[in-house]
């Protein structure tokens, strides 16, 4: 059963775990060792990310003006969740794209959460202030990029991540398409039609 375990392991860590994920399931049934079942079990959740439809987990970050904002705060509309970095060129080239986006959705129920996970407090400062970017800016407080509280429990490991999540605040998908994707669209104006 070590064997297994230690296999199954490796291959979620690997990006393995939706791949394995039946497989993996009937090991954990059939293995009588729990201590290996968890140490699998957690691999395994660990690396198949947030699950549609699971409540999306909250959180209270300091906007760039130093106000408190929490998820769920915007229960009842969409939520456009957009982990990134100034150092991220691949982050700063989506932005133009999310913000013709947010301009697509400025008269419905939709939020655009952006969260830095820059290490500079003041370069991330300085680069949305001068680009004038809109939405909600958040910050981690500790700058430790993928070692932050908010991305472990949203288990960014790279950048930039994005997430959708309904009007009930359940994860709608996970991960969303970039804002230059034409089936973001769609997606958001989905959610908008449920009650």
């Amino acid at each position: 059963f070590f064997a297994f375990a230690k296999w199954y392991t490796k291959e979620c860590k690997r990006g393995q775990a939706k791949q394995f994920g039946e497989d993996i399931k009937q090991f954990i049934n059939a293995c009588a060792y729990e201590s290996f079942n968890e140490v699998l079990r957690f691999a395994y959740n660990e690396a198949k990310g947030l699950n549609v439809g699971a409540k999306a987990p909250d959180f209270l970050l300091a906007d760039i003006d130093g106000n408190p904002v929490s998820l769920s705060d915007y229960r009842g509309k969409v939520v456009y969740l957009d982990f990134w970095a100034t150092w991220c060129s691949p982050c700063v080239r989506m932005l133009p794209h999310s913000q013709r986006l947010q301009n697509q959705f400025k008269d419905k129920d939709v939020v655009f959460l952006y969260i830095s996970l820059d290490k500079s407090k003041k370069a991330w400062e300085s680069y949305v202030r001068n680009n004038t970017l809109t939405g909600i800016h958040l910050a981690t407080s500790n700058g430790d990029i993928y070692q932050s509280e908010i991305a472990k429990i949203y288990r960014v490991k790279h950048l930039p991540a994005y997430f959708l999540i309904d009007k009930n605040g359940n994860i709608a998908q996970s991960p969303a398409k970039s804002p230059s994707s034409s089936q973001i669209i769609g997606q958001i104006n989905s959610l908008l039609l449920i009650k």
